[in-house]
């Protein structure tokens, strides 16, 4: 008779990072595993700022309530402005304000009994879950549509056309 795998039980606390909801399909699947978890676990969202529960519920038909999720913003939601000017016209700031949320998330990863990342694939800080979006793409491009593919050494994908 073999051991039952270990598995999350209700109240067991799930941090999820996902760093800005501008819209688009990806803020939908993170929105969408936030509705699926909160009735039997304790939810937290890593995220750049401070989100508008009520917008995203209109803009992607989910039914979150602000008492279902824990938010942890980097940034003070007096800033969220200012940050959203500088990461959309910064490529530079950009990364750095993905790094400071990872850094951010990782100093509290041990209060979580799973985290798991909704953006692609990062270092967690422990093993976690992985959201990864572009897998398939990558793949059709690949092997489909015969271009060439190529990262770079901080896994950034690379498309070219033969």
């Amino acid at each position: 008779m073999s051991n039952p795998s270990p598995s999350i039980s209700a109240n067991q606390k799930i941090a999820v990072l996902y760093p800005n909801f501008g819209g688009g399909g990806a803020e939908s699947v993170c929105l969408w595993m936030l509705e699926a978890l909160k009735q039997k676990y304790d939810l937290t969202l890593f995220t750049f700022s401070d989100i508008d529960i009520n917008k995203l519920n209109s803009m992607y038909a989910t039914h979150l309530e602000k008492k279902e999720i824990k938010v942890r913003a980097l940034f003070h939601k007096n800033l969220r402005g200012l940050m959203e000017f500088l990461r959309a016209n910064s490529p530079q700031i950009r990364m750095l304000f993905f790094h400071l949320l990872i850094r951010f998330t990782k100093k509290y990863h041990h209060e979580y009994d799973l985290i798991f990342s909704a953006y692609n694939a990062m270092d967690l800080g422990r093993i976690g879950i992985q959201y990864v979006q572009r897998v398939l793409q990558l793949f059709l491009a690949k092997y489909v549509c015969g271009l060439s593919i190529e990262s770079d050494s901080n896994n950034n994908f690379h498309i070219f056309v033969l």
